[in-house]
């Protein structure tokens, strides 16, 4: 039988999920992380991420979540974009000078991620994927008429059937 998932939530669900890991990986040089770098703001993207995560499992049937209206996902999206670019722009004061690493792009395409499925969801643009477990019927070979040798004929008397046509004359007694 087969299931079908709406990418949107799941699309919003893996972003959360890619914007939360993105705190520990390193945001500016040398080795300073999502964590090490900010006071206030890796709590609101962490904050941010798991409630995202917990809408988009909402939405795709785990049982806790699911009175929530979907458009708060997309205006969670937004505020985490909102603050991954602004921290693009400007930096905390304490990595002033510091060159960015991969954490803050990762976070920024996390974020982004949320706000697409959010957005999908919220505008009711359904986008499914089809999951069907293999078909349990038996395969039977087709009906193969090709000579067993699986060569071609090598003359026309091989291809054609010499059919005996009688005619008006009396059959040979």
């Amino acid at each position: 039988m087969p299931h079908r998932i709406d990418a949107a939530p799941v699309v919003a669900a893996v972003g959360a999920v890619v914007l939360f890991l993105s705190l520990f990986f390193s945001w500016y040089e040398p080795d300073v992380s999502g964590w090490q770098a900010f006071e206030t703001l890796d709590l609101l993207l962490g904050l941010l991420a798991i409630a995202a995560g917990l809408l988009a499992a909402g939405q795709l049937g785990a049982g806790f979540a699911a009175g929530i209206d979907v458009r708060l996902l997309p205006a969670l999206g937004a505020i985490a974009v909102f603050a991954v670019a602004v921290t693009l722009l400007q930096g905390p004061p304490a990595t002033e000078g510091a060159d960015t690493a991969t954490g803050e792009w990762v976070a920024l395409a996390g974020a982004v991620l949320v706000f697409a499925g959010g957005a999908l969801s919220a505008a009711r643009v359904s986008v499914t994927v089809t999951v069907a477990g293999r078909d349990g019927r038996p395969r039977v070979p087709a009906v193969d008429r090709r000579r067993a040798d699986h060569e071609a004929p090598e003359d026309e008397r091989d291809r054609t059937q010499s059919l005996d046509v009688v005619g008006d004359d009396p059959p040979p007694a």
